[in-house]
């Protein structure tokens, strides 16, 4: 039995256009990725929704998540949204990140969904910001908490979140069995090559024995 840990880390912009290490916004928020560790048995995914951008932006009091399928905008792709509230509707799924959430579907031409932002999503480092958000619903996915917005900015934080539906890198799979008479000899098998092998040596040795008595005898009524 293999396990995997979808820990691959998502690609991160800053509010500038300029591409960072996950470790920067580590740093400056506070966040973390949230991953699975599955073993592959039983009923075991074959795909899952990875995080693959999360983008910082500065302005608008809103995040913004994305889902992508087959390179193409996903319709209709729940979104969640936890925070801390009790209210909030109970989430059923086996691979949900929290107990509670709030969920909308993405929609439109671009596959995409919007959760407002209030006061409360705000947070001085080194807190965090109390959002966490993953996708979908009988697939595994990373999550992303500690989101939120940095006291004393204009909304800041990093609140554009893209998942992407991909394969889950199981690893290589093993080679599929040989046909009949294409895979390696068994050893009964090599026993038979063998020995007609040692026939064939035995039947060059006689055929050359003969050859050097006639090679004589040529040579002697030469004479």
């Amino acid at each position: 039995m293999s396990s995997i840990r979808l820990d691959a880390t998502p690609e991160v912009i800053d509010a500038g256009g300029t591409r960072r290490p996950w470790s920067w916004l580590v740093d400056k928020y506070g966040v973390s990725l949230l991953c699975h560790v599955l073993d592959q048995e039983g009923s075991y995914p074959t795909r899952y929704w990875r995080l693959a951008k999360v983008m910082e932006t500065e302005g608008p009091a809103i995040i913004q998540a994305f889902a992508v399928e087959d390179g193409a905008p996903a319709i209709e792709v729940p979104i969640w949204n936890s925070w801390p509230d009790n209210s909030l509707p109970m989430t059923p799924w086996p691979y949900a990140w929290m107990q509670r959430a709030m969920c909308q579907g993405t929609d439109g031409v671009d596959g995409t969904t919007g959760f407002g932002l209030g006061g409360g999503s705000y947070y001085f480092p080194p807190g965090n910001g109390p959002h966490t958000l993953w996708c979908g619903e009988v697939l595994p996915s990373q999550g992303i908490t500690g989101v939120g917005m940095l006291s004393g900015t204009n909304h800041m934080g990093p609140l554009r979140l893209t998942w992407v539906n991909e394969e889950i890198p199981w690893g290589v799979e093993p080679d599929p069995e040989p046909e009949p008479g294409t895979g390696p000899c068994s050893p009964s098998d090599m026993e038979v090559i063998k020995g007609t092998l040692l026939n064939i040596s035995n039947t060059l040795s006689i055929i050359k024995v003969y050859l050097s008595d006639l090679a004589g005898h040529l040579g002697t009524e030469g004479h």
